[in-house]
């Protein structure tokens, strides 16, 4: 299965590459215009203040990537769909379907986004912080990817997106765990040419260019998951199919 998605992502990178390309703009305007990151480590240690203040600063990105950027994800999303389908991709009638289930996208990242938030705040409490960090890490993240990519796939409403969503999350957990180990242990191997550039002179963080490349990496790794989940709603619809026709 990675294999043929592999050979899909290939196949339609021309047209997965505009979103990559924005996607890797928005993230480099960001950091160059100096928004500060939060280390959510911090909120596991009780840091709520840094919670606070973090949200406080980047009160405008975060409406942004919430309003705007559900949009965006929900467009990429069904140019996706085509191409695991293997269908011809029209940016402006993808953009249309995107803008029919762009509100239902955006209360199913909502709720996504409460539920984890939920969570998080039992790592307030430093007995159980360990617990709660390995567990939204390695299990509610995994379980929870699949669940935008059915509603697109499905037209569905964000409550049957949920619940049909971490099911398959649940039920491809092994795989979806996997893309996410190779995806971090590529975030890490960028993070030690980070350090290694400092010595000698180049710090990737504030040398705008050198900060894009890496972002260029992450997110064309990103979309690659985006379309291997894809590829998974695809094929439970065909199992569905032949258990109806049986």
């Amino acid at each position: 299965m990675y294999k043929e998605v592999w050979r899909k992502y290939m196949k339609g990178f021309k047209f997965l590459l505009p979103f990559i390309l924005v996607r890797t703009l928005y993230e480099s305007i960001m950091h160059n215009l100096g928004f500060s990151t939060y280390d959510f480590y911090d909120f596991f240690k009780g840091n709520l203040s840094g919670l606070k203040q973090a949200v406080v600063d980047n009160f405008v990105p975060i409406l942004f990537q919430l309003f705007v950027g559900s949009l965006f994800c929900a467009f990429l999303m069904v140019v996706i769909k085509e191409l695991i389908n293997e269908k011809r991709v029209n940016y402006r009638e993808d953009l249309k379907e995107s803008l029919g289930i762009y509100l239902r996208y955006l209360a199913l990242t909502i709720i996504m986004y409460a539920i984890t938030i939920g969570v998080l705040l039992l790592g307030a409490f430093d007995i159980i912080m360990p617990i709660v960090y390995i567990f939204v890490t390695s299990y509610l993240s995994p379980i929870l990817i699949p669940c935008d990519a059915y509603l697109v796939y499905n037209n569905t409403n964000p409550v049957e997106a949920l619940k049909e969503g971490t099911s398959l999350g649940k039920k491809y957990y092994v795989e979806i765990l996997f893309l996410g180990i190779i995806f971090g242990v590529i975030s890490l191997l960028l993070g030690i040419i980070f350090k290694m550039a400092s010595p000698i002179g180049m710090d990737l963080r504030t040398n705008p260019m050198g900060y894009a490349c890496i972002e260029l990496i992450e997110i064309s790794v990103w979309t690659y998951l985006c379309m291997f989940i894809m590829a998974i709603c695809k094929k439970e619809e065909k199992t569905v199919e032949k258990i109806i026709e049986c």
